[in-house]
């Protein structure tokens, strides 16, 4: 008898958001994109150019505002390869908006930042 329970049945991919969509950005796009259970969910960056490329190339919703990437529901996780100076406040305010957080090192520039 084969009984499927939720356990067992197949989970959908997490949708990731990618914040920063430079160099560092680019390295995480090429990992998500060839893995099976994430789906690029949105991209951010300020630059107009790198969010019509990324909307272009994977269909998926662009920002040039942060917060309005961790407001979007249908986003899971986020990556953050932002600028260094931005990476605490930015993984915190994703936190807090329930997203689950992967960031670039360095977490922040100071011990205090990473307290």
């Amino acid at each position: 008898m084969n009984i499927e329970t939720s356990a067992h049945a197949p989970k959908p991919p997490i949708r990731l958001g990618i914040v920063g969509l430079g160099l560092a950005g680019s390295f995480m796009i090429r990992a998500a994109v060839a893995h099976p259970k994430i789906a690029l969910g949105a991209g951010m960056d300020p630059l107009p150019r790198p969010r019509e490329a990324f909307a272009r190339q994977f269909n998926a919703p662009v920002y040039s505002d942060f917060h309005e990437l961790c407001r979007d529901p249908s986003v899971e996780a986020i990556y953050i390869s932002s600028p260094h100076q931005f990476h605490a406040s930015q993984a915190v305010e994703a936190m807090q908006e329930g997203k689950h957080v992967l960031v670039e090192k360095p977490l922040a520039l100071t011990l205090k930042e990473c307290d």
